[in-house]
């Protein structure tokens, strides 16, 4: 965070220097809130759309804002309205948060809050950002959805303890749920 924001959540941050605002004004149809999703966060500001990650990670830094990053959450679901004209493109979840922030770093975080060890944990998820988690479990499952992007399927396939669910979202992880309760037995 920058000086002089001492006690102050990265969001109210974000908001008092318009960082949010300024990104929806680059990216004019492109990326938007991703209401009501994005509402109560103090960590990350939560945006949807199609943008190019490494173009914003470039302006961020550019605009003395390199103290943030822009990470990709993922596609939405095929048919799910957002009100932005992407030209076919499908519409990513984004966090725009503070750089050292990590689902992988909170996951490490609880464990050893808890006195849990990786061995007695898992994580389920379908973007880039949660293969970091892999780190911290002993298995790391990705549920089909996230599979649509050849970038996680090169990275996952990189990591021996990362797992493939044949199906989306929900019933992705019930899947998990249902192999790890049976393979525990």
């Amino acid at each position: 965070m920058p000086a002089g924001f001492d006690g102050q959540v990265p969001f109210e941050v974000m908001a008092q220097l318009g960082i949010p605002e300024e990104h929806f004004a680059r990216y004019p149809g492109r990326l938007e809130w991703h209401a009501p999703w994005h509402q109560g966060h103090e960590v990350d500001a939560m945006l949807r759309g199609a943008v190019d990650v490494v173009e914003v990670e470039a302006w961020l830094a550019a605009q003395g804002w390199g103290w943030l990053t822009l990470r990709d959450n993922g596609t939405l679901p095929i048919g799910r309205s957002t009100g932005l004209s992407l030209q076919g493109l499908p519409a990513h979840v984004y966090h725009l948060m503070p750089r050292g922030v990590s689902k992988g770093l909170a996951v490490a975080w609880d464990l050893q809050r808890r006195g849990l060890t990786a061995g007695q944990a898992i994580a389920i998820g379908d973007s880039i950002s949660d293969l970091e988690m892999a780190d911290s479990v002993s298995d790391l499952w990705l549920t089909a959805n996230g599979l649509v992007n050849p970038e996680v399927v090169a990275q996952a396939a990189a990591r021996a303890n990362v797992l493939l669910c044949d199906e989306a979202v929900g019933l992705g992880w019930a899947q998990a749920i249902r192999t790890i309760l049976v393979t525990d037995e």
